[in-house]
């Protein structure tokens, strides 16, 4: 139970993080820059994370290389360094970024708060594009997730070892720096859209394909197959909405925006889990989820590329 709460806390405090974060995207550029800049973002972050996270994989595989006692001692190991990794990288925002901060004059901070929520639900009416948008982003960026989520259970159903999934989790992060970068240039050059309709098709066929499976090979190809659109799917979703959304009110916009993407870390697990329980097969699980994203492409056509 004490783990349980120290990883929601944890788990919260990244949340509301990622909502300023999205946020600086409109303050250190134009949005014709959005995109690369954006896609760059996520691909440096699977190349940070990708390198710690092998280290760490490889420390939980052989403590004994790193002198360590056991699995578990590694484990808490690398937690202390993800807390000192995030710690050093965050000093360059700290010291680079600089912020023209509101004063709140309000008496009552929490009524006020409230009514800029309701105010920003109003705003996202007004503006047609943002709204069918985060419906769609709600639907695509749900079944990606899942996908990424469900995969250790998928891989665990196949009955490949644990050692074999963590060597494939590793494999979408090597892939995914590269393949990020690419997509920020294919978005820049072509747009957000362009890359959310083949990532979206990749999806699809990544899903068709899983059903196939039936060795380790055939699950790190699948691994690979995801890290080449993984970052792409992310990079170009929230590039995008930025040219959708008006740049004053980019905190709010974007704090909606992270409440659709974790409210669609919801709907597709869900969806498999039913399925697994009355079916009994990992494999027809993973269909419907094909659903999400044929339904969030069909209304990403209706997103008209402005900005505003």
């Amino acid at each position: 139970m004490l783990a349980l709460t120290f990883f929601v806390i944890a788990n919260y405090c990244f949340c509301v993080a990622q909502i300023p974060y999205d946020k600086i995207l409109t303050k250190i550029s134009t949005p014709n820059n959005f995109s690369i800049i954006s896609n760059q973002g996520y691909a440096w972050g699977y190349f940070g994370g990708g390198l710690l996270f092998i280290v760490n994989a490889f420390m939980s595989i052989n403590p004994s290389a790193f002198g360590l006692a056991s699995q578990a001692e590694a484990i808490r190991v690398s937690f202390l360094m993800v807390s000192v990794w995030w710690l050093i990288f965050l000093m360059p925002l700290l010291l680079n970024f600089k912020e023209t901060k509101e004063v709140n004059k309000s008496k009552n901070s929490i009524i006020q708060s409230i009514k800029n929520i309701v105010s920003t639900f109003k705003s996202v009416y007004k503006y047609k594009n943002a709204f069918i948008f985060l419906i769609a982003f709600f639907l695509f960026i749900d079944g990606a997730h899942t996908v990424i989520y469900m995969a250790s259970t998928f891989a665990l159903n196949l009955g490949l070892e644990t050692n074999a999934i963590i060597q494939a989790l590793i494999l979408v992060q090597i892939v995914a720096f590269p393949a990020t970068l690419i997509w920020g240039y294919v978005a820049g050059r072509f747009g957000d859209k362009l890359v959310l309709y083949i990532t979206i098709i990749s999806y699809i066929c990544i899903i068709i394909y899983s059903t196939t499976l039936s060795s380790a090979l055939e699950f790190y190809l699948l691994a690979a197959w995801v890290g080449c659109v993984q970052g792409g799917i992310q990079g170009s979703s929230r590039g995008l909405f930025g040219k959708l959304i008006p740049q004053d009110k980019a905190g709010e916009f974007y704090g909606l925006y992270n409440v659709m993407g974790r409210a669609g870390a919801i709907l597709g697990p869900a969806m498999v889990g039913g399925l697994l329980t009355i079916y009994g097969n990992v494999r027809i699980a993973l269909l419907p989820i094909a659903i999400l994203f044929i339904l969030g492409g069909l209304l990403l056509t209706r997103v008209k590329n402005e900005i505003t």
